[in-house]
């Protein structure tokens, strides 16, 4: 499902024609404005023998409206299909499409979770052959393998809709969802894995990556539980200074400070063994310090590891305001991005204040 303007649309097909129905549950059938009717008509998806009689009803405004009533030869919703399904026609209706009881009692039990309609019984569409489904997985994984992320996502998600994937299927479409900055879509996806040890065991990192979705929508309670319980498997797909760096940023967003020291530190460590330095040299070339003779070795994630660390000691209180804000000032005047951002977000001028120190 998808929401739209505060209600959720469910893709599917009336009659062969591609269509999204407003899910309503309080709905008692399914419902279409004559608008949509007139055009399912015109383009042969509707035909006379389609119309079962005539009726009146009470919409939701306590008006009683004329409808025509209507068989649907075919609803298709997420894999399932159902037949001869009775909808009506009502002038003046707001909503195109609404689904309503009498095609949601035929889906039988179904489970709603944030924007995730699952349907545990039906007839399971027979649309798509062995060959069909073969040749969608070789095209998303090609895609999914040339970064194409979004397109391999559309044809993930069918798959899905027609219960093709396995779990690790399900990781492939997390990371599509994930690279497309739809971190809610991922959490659901993953969250459907059946087999997590199995996924650990093939070379998955499973809870780091569940960590991260967690971290970037804003769940710092949950990022840190996945954290936890990766460390324990040691399996990394992604570099340990940068999981580090999120577990740390989230006990800092929680206010635990002396244990966000603790894992940005550990963050620096593992941040100077991948560059190939000491921590002691890092930590030099990240404060602007080297002298002349001394290569510079850090990037942007190495800075942001550095202003990290830096605030959550001040957050402390081991340093000062004065000594905080002048190093923030001096290391955003010398190009640390981070540092930018953050007197950007603070509306901190930090180039003039750089220049009115005398001893800069």
């Amino acid at each position: 499902m998808e929401e739209y303007r505060g209600v959720f649309r469910v893709p599917c097909t009336v009659n062969g024609a591609k269509m999204k129905f407003i899910f309503d549950t309080g709905a008692s059938n399914v419902c279409l404005s004559m608008t949509m009717a007139e055009y399912l008509l015109d383009n042969g998806y509707l035909n006379k023998d389609d119309i079962i009689g005539t009726g009146s009803s009470t919409v939701a405004d306590g008006r009683i409206v004329d409808h025509v009533r209507i068989n649907l030869r075919e609803l298709v919703i997420g894999g399932f299909r159902l037949k001869n399904v009775e909808a009506m026609i009502v002038d003046g209706q707001n909503a195109p499409l609404l689904m309503g009881q009498s095609a949601i009692r035929k889906l039988g039990p179904i489970r709603i979770e944030g924007n995730f309609l699952e349907i545990e019984s039906g007839e399971e569409d027979e649309g798509l052959t062995e060959e069909q489904i073969n040749k969608m997985f070789e095209d998303a994984f090609a895609l999914y393998k040339n970064d194409s992320y979004t397109t391999a996502k559309e044809i993930y998600k069918t798959l899905y809709e027609y219960h093709q994937l396995s779990d690790v299927g399900l990781m492939i479409l997390t990371d599509c969802c994930s690279h497309c900055n739809e971190n809610e879509n991922a959490l659901q996806y993953m969250n459907r894995v059946k087999n997590i040890p199995k996924l650990i065991e093939d070379g998955y990192d499973f809870y780091n990556q569940r960590g991260m979705l967690h971290y970037f929508s804003g769940d710092d309670t949950s990022a840190i539980s996945d954290f936890e319980k990766a460390e324990l498997y040691k399996v990394y797909d992604y570099k340990k200074s940068f999981i580090y760096r999120l577990w740390g940023e989230a006990l800092m967003n929680l206010k635990r400070y002396a244990q966000a020291g603790d894992k940005l530190s550990t963050a620096i460590n593992w941040k100077a063994e991948e560059l190939g330095v000491t921590t002691a040299f890092l930590l030099k070339d990240c404060s602007y310090q080297l002298t002349k003779k001394e290569k510079s070795v850090k990037d942007d994630a190495a800075d942001t590891l550095i202003l990290a660390l830096y605030r959550c000691s001040y957050l402390q209180g081991k340093t000062s305001d004065f000594d905080f804000k002048d190093a923030i000032i001096r290391w955003a005047y010398k190009g640390n991005k981070a540092a930018q951002k953050y007197c950007d977000d603070y509306n901190i001028n930090y180039k003039y204040l750089y220049n009115l120190n005398p001893y800069n």
